[in-house]
């Protein structure tokens, strides 16, 4: 029974992963296919770390005595690749959901223009790690037919003036709402609604691999396999692991629904609270191992 609900867990989560990693910017929420196989995973979980405490001791908690070593490597690279596909959607997941303006935009039903600056509001420096990189302006632009919409968070090269001219993405049934402006002449691609990993979505995962493989794999080497194997089978650090995961989701749950545009657990952070259950639980076992010789 353990054994089976760590399987449909894993599928469960790898599968959410899959799915929200493939989400564009034009994909508005709510991803119900995220959500509803991200519960799944964490009744699964749930139902993991309950059955290793209802089992007696000697049984299964042990899991009887540590047969092979390389199938405890197996499942602890299986565990790696879930927590790297997971901790990069969380990711994806907040640059899928956009702007504010943006969604509304597109529920209102969307077109593409060009506008042209009629006043600058708003300007400032854009910086990255304290380089200048160009400019964010909130813009008044006039569409080819007079009517002025205000644009937020343009970022352009160039400091912006008057009589310059961007393509823009707005409703017309609702100017009110603004528009997204997108001096690269690319606004069409928030209109994507279809479903395909990115370059972006590469990065990510390439992001998260190389944190999980120098930190989460380094320590779980050092634990050993043995301390793995027992660690696995201990309800404690189990269910440890499970309420870690349940709270990330439950935060994640509004961006999900659409009911908000973002929270922290469509930021690193969320990868940051699994990656740190993920490095420190075997450090623990490591050091429960030593002071138990």
């Amino acid at each position: 029974m353990v054994r089976s609900f760590t399987l449909l867990a894993w599928l469960a989560f790898m599968a959410a992963g899959v799915w929200a990693l493939g989400l564009h910017r034009g994909a508005l929420p709510p991803y119900t296919g995220v959500l509803v196989l991200g519960w799944i995973g964490v009744a699964a979980l749930w139902g993991r770390a309950l059955t290793l405490w209802a089992l007696p001791p000697g049984t299964g908690r042990a899991a009887a005595e540590l047969g092979d070593p390389t199938t405890v490597w197996l499942r602890q690279a299986a565990a790696l690749l879930v927590l790297i596909v997971v901790t990069a959607a969380l990711t994806m997941i907040g640059t899928a959901s956009g702007q504010g303006t943006l969604r509304a935009v597109k529920e209102a039903g969307p077109a593409v223009t060009s506008g042209t600056v009629v006043e600058v509001v708003k300007v400032r420096k854009r910086y990255e790690r304290k380089t200048p990189r160009g400019y964010q302006s909130t813009l008044l632009l006039q569409t080819p037919d007079g009517t002025r919409i205000i644009a937020r968070e343009v970022n352009t090269p160039a400091e912006p003036g008057p009589g310059k001219t961007y393509p823009v993405l707005w409703a017309p049934s609702a100017p009110a709402l603004g528009g997204v402006a997108d001096p690269t002449g690319n606004v069409s691609k928030f209109l994507n609604d279809r479903w395909g990993w990115t370059a972006t979505s590469w990065g990510w995962l390439g992001g998260a691999a190389v944190i999980y493989l120098a930190l989460a794999l380094t320590f779980a080497v050092i634990a050993g396999a043995a301390v793995l194997h027992r660690l696995a089978w201990r309800p404690l650090p189990q269910t440890v692991q499970v309420v870690v995961v349940t709270v990330v989701f439950a935060v994640l749950h509004p961006v999900l629904t659409g009911a908000v545009e973002w929270n922290l657990a469509a930021s690193p952070i969320g990868g940051l609270a699994l990656l740190v259950t993920a490095v420190a639980m075997p450090i623990v076992a490591w050091k429960r191992s030593i002071d138990e010789l």
